[in-house]
């Protein structure tokens, strides 16, 4: 009882601790100015939404077996939505711990009178937890669409449990898998297989339910799902836990935090070494040499680990805005806000890209550069944000064709 007791303690500090993090990072960006003109109004349109989602008017004459575009069944378009969505929030577990081992937690874990297995199963514990909160977001605004594919509540959310317990399994091992500094192109390949092949058993899984065969969507996570959990877990027992303590910074602390940009774990595996036939095919696509803040920014942000994720996320984001308001003005409203978070993250993201050299430097003015980069910066946005109209437009067309 005293080693659980000690288990429970050691996690009940690192969780509190985790939570003190982000309520101190919440009051860095929050004032009074963003809870008047943001969070208030974002709350009350958020249920006024949910109301109307929950109480079916988006839903309306929607049955499992209904026809959408191309004669596509609604039920499979539920699967598929349901298997992106699960995939989306894998792959972004993926590789890395929930609370980040530190090095207190080190000696904890050298001195700890406790077996090595409860220590994993406590650090599988917090995986869990933190596995279960977006998973249950997503498991309670699927519940209108759960509902018209006729799957039992029980059913649906004991099987989100089991995903999420599955999760924490893999988050801890593909931590170890994820040797940053030192990772072979083999190891690389391997690391990122792992990524989408073991998010196959819960994508099936959750397919065969959705799709009406709830044995065989049960058979396949429990049968490939607990032998993957299995040999994950000898895996992690048998191996080093160094790899533990190689952990990133979340979002939220690293955008505030001084970080290092060029740090190798910040850098694409596949992009530490960019050849010159990229500088010469974009100047033969020009017919002229690029300016020097142009090169800064193109060779260092394809460099930069998370971008296409980034710019993937502002997409979705953009155009949903355009898609969800009732109104025009309630449209451009959130649409414009969508760009000045753009604005924001390019002076959190890319800034420091080029600005650590044109302060290094001694040939140019840096002056001169500063000015070339903030007009490129206005010029990326504006870019942006007519490419999300734009796909917004296409994707209105060929959903209401």
């Amino acid at each position: 009882m005293k080693r659980i007791a000690l288990l429970a303690v050691w996690t009940g500090r690192r969780m509190r601790s985790w939570w003190k993090v982000r309520l101190q990072v919440l009051r860095l960006v929050s004032d009074w100015v963003t809870t008047l003109y943001l969070l208030i109004p974002g709350t009350i349109f958020a249920v006024w939404w949910l109301g109307r989602y929950y109480r079916g008017d988006l839903t309306s004459g929607l049955t499992a077996d209904t026809e959408l575009w191309l004669g596509v069944p609604f039920r499979i378009v539920v699967a598929v939505a349901m298997f992106v969505v699960m995939m989306a929030v894998h792959v972004m577990l993926y590789g890395s711990l929930p609370i980040p081992l530190e090095s207190g937690d080190r000696l904890f874990l050298l001195l700890s009178p406790v077996r090595r297995s409860w220590l994993l199963a406590t650090l599988w514990v917090e995986g869990l937890i933190f596995s279960l909160m977006p998973v249950a977001v997503i498991g309670i605004l699927s519940v209108p669409f759960v509902r018209i594919c006729r799957i039992p509540l029980d059913t649906w959310f004991g099987m989100l449990v089991l995903l999420s317990g599955y999760e924490a399994v893999i988050r801890i091992a593909s931590q170890l898998l994820n040797v940053r500094d030192r990772m072979t192109w083999q190891q690389w390949i391997a690391y990122h297989a792992g990524r989408y092949l073991s998010y196959l058993p819960v994508g099936i899984g959750l397919t065969w339910q959705i799709l009406g065969r709830p044995g065989a969507g049960w058979g396949v996570l429990l049968g490939v799902g607990g032998t993957v959990s299995v040999l994950a877990v000898r895996y992690i027992s048998r191996t080093e836990w160094d790899g533990l303590f190689q952990v990133r910074q979340s979002f939220l602390v690293s955008a505030v935090l001084p970080a290092d940009p060029d740090a190798v774990s910040n850098i694409q595996f596949r992009m530490r070494r960019i050849s010159a036939w990229l500088v010469r095919w974009t100047e033969n696509l020009f017919h002229r040499p690029m300016h020097p803040v142009i090169w800064i920014l193109l060779l260092r942000t394809l460099r930069r680990k998370g971008m296409l994720r980034d710019l993937m996320f502002f997409t979705v984001v953009a155009t949903g805005t355009l898609t969800i308001g009732s109104q025009a003005w309630i449209k451009w409203i959130y649409f414009g806000f969508c760009l000045f978070l753009f604005y924001e993250w390019w002076g959190i993201r890319i800034h420091p890209l080029y600005e650590v050299p044109i302060t290094q430097q001694q040939i140019v003015d840096p002056w001169s550069l500063r000015v070339a980069a903030a007009r490129w910066r206005s010029r990326v946005v504006v870019g942006i944000g007519v490419a999300w109209v734009i796909l917004w437009a296409l994707l209105r067309r060929h959903f209401h064709h």
